[in-house]
């Protein structure tokens, strides 16, 4: 029988000590269909009751998620002008940097956002220092989509609507988007120290590989920190899963605190569906008893609202909700 196994996390006064479900990817490619069957309602559970969950042998080898780590921080390092021609407040730019501050830490959060599915599409605009920026971080984008197209294979099938997934054409037109994140070194683990503001991704699942620890989410009893595995990709529930699903799976709180050993870098693949594609509650789950609670949006429809006057910091996904 297939199992999740559980990594313990460091306690850290900022968070409540709880642990982190880790399952077995590699089970889902499994010739014993019920083996399969196990990992596909372990993971449904894990959705259901935190919305996280990490990867064990997903398959991406330790050297390309190294290369890729490597690549970020090459690119962070690159002297201010050379950031600079790529730095905008656009939301629609396919490749943005830009920095954030908090009060008393300036330059707190520098980041790198660009799309990367399909590559040939977008390659060509990326850094192009670190002169092996595109080979390594093009690479590392490629695998990870695999695993995610497992892993929502996975998650869509324990809600049994494996054949939404097929008919949203998400394999050849899924928007896929890497954002690279480099954290300054913090004095301290308190609260005061955010290096993001709580938060959700408006997409159907992000998966995160991180230098050191610093990610916290938000757990059943409050803030937690994410441990940090050299081995495991650390996944999340976004707002179009949760609107899919009619809000049985939640998309996950989280935020940064400021590691004070060290600077973190942090390379998160966001994973949603088409541009255009409006992302609707599943027919299959509304009734009666569960009548529907969100309205269809795209991730366009995020862009327009971010954009806007109406945007105010606050969560595109609750603009959406039907009281």
């Amino acid at each position: 029988m297939a199992k999740v196994f559980c990594a313990v996390l460091i306690t850290q006064p900022s968070c409540c000590s709880q642990r982190v479900p880790v399952i077995d990817l590699s089970l889902l490619q499994c010739s014993d269909v019920t083996k399969r069957s196990v990992v596909v309602k372990q993971i449904g559970a894990v959705c259901r009751q935190l919305g996280y969950f990490q990867i064990a042998n997903h398959g991406i080898d330790t050297n390309i998620r190294r290369d890729a780590l490597d690549a970020a921080s090459g690119f962070f390092k690159q002297p201010l002008e050379e950031k600079a021609n790529l730095e905008s407040d656009d939301f629609r730019k396919p490749v943005r940097y830009c920095t954030n501050s908090v009060e008393g830490v300036a330059n707190v959060r520098t980041m790198l956002k660009h799309y990367a599915h399909p590559p040939t599409k977008w390659v060509h605009l990326w850094p192009i220092n670190p002169t092996d920026y595109r080979e390594k971080m093009k690479t590392y984008a490629i695998q990870v989509r695999k695993v995610a197209l497992q892993t929502l294979e996975a998650i869509f099938e324990s809600l049994s609507l494996r054949s939404n997934l097929e008919s949203q054409d998400y394999d050849h037109e899924g928007i896929q988007m890497m954002v690279m994140n480099n954290y300054k070194k913090g004095p301290g683990l308190d609260v005061s120290n955010i290096g993001l503001e709580p938060h959700t991704d408006y997409s159907c699942i992000t998966i995160i590989l991180q230098t050191c620890q610093g990610l916290e989410v938000m757990g059943r009893r409050g803030w937690m920190a994410v441990p940090h595995n050299q081995e495991t990709l650390h996944v999340h529930i976004g707002d179009q899963v949760e609107i899919l699903s009619n809000g049985q799976y939640k998309s996950l709180k989280h935020r940064v605190i400021l590691n004070r050993n060290t600077n973190r870098i942090s390379i998160s693949s966001i994973h949603c569906l088409p541009m255009e594609k409006k992302v609707s509650t599943a027919e299959q789950l509304v009734d009666e008893s569960n009548p529907k609670r969100y309205r269809e949006s795209s991730f366009n429809d995020l862009l327009d609202y971010l954009s806007s006057e109406k945007f105010n910091g606050g969560s595109f996904l609750d603009t959406l909700r039907i009281h």
